[in-house]
């Protein structure tokens, strides 16, 4: 992988819901927010949301009920900043062991792994507290009382079961 500061660096969304619930026949659907993904895969589906999507607000929020999982990121310290080099999907993976090539050039920096956030929340129940608790939504023909009825619902059986 080409190497790209730290502050530049963009999870690639579609890697990461196929690392989690399955690789082929994947379909994207759009949301209404920018970097906020939903996805259908051969196993399972749902949200795709970079920790960076999410105001401090949301995120203080969804913390109360769901953890972000954590992807690696290969950071070289470069004298002109930190550089991603590499990208392993090994926490996450469920169908996908995955770890992208990376070119380690000693002599520009030492490298180390670090976890970056990724928050998942699957199609069955976990989309719920997403959509509950943010104005994250994919694009559906359903009304928008039905939606809010099925997303109110959802949430509470689900909070129910967690707790």
């Amino acid at each position: 992988m080409k190497a790209i500061l730290l502050k530049d660096y963009i999870i690639n969304p579609r890697q990461v819901a196929e690392a989690t619930w399955g690789t082929g026949g994947t379909q994207a659907i759009k949301t209404n927010r920018k970097r906020a993904y939903y996805y259908s895969c051969s196993a399972h589906g749902g949200y795709v949301i970079p920790e960076s999507t999410l105001t401090d607000k949301e995120k203080e929020l969804i913390k109360e009920y769901y953890s972000p999982d954590q992807i690696q990121l290969l950071i070289q310290h470069r004298i002109d900043g930190d550089y991603v080099i590499g990208v392993s999907l090994a926490n996450i993976h469920r169908y996908v062991k995955r770890t992208k090539n990376f070119k380690y050039i000693p002599n520009l920096g030492t490298a180390e792994w670090i976890d970056h956030n990724v928050y998942l929340f699957e199609e069955d129940c976990d989309w719920a507290i997403l959509e509950k608790l943010t104005d994250i939504r994919h694009n559906s023909s359903m009304e928008k009382d039905k939606r809010q009825e099925i997303i109110d619902n959802t949430f509470k059986t689900w909070a129910k079961v967690k707790v």
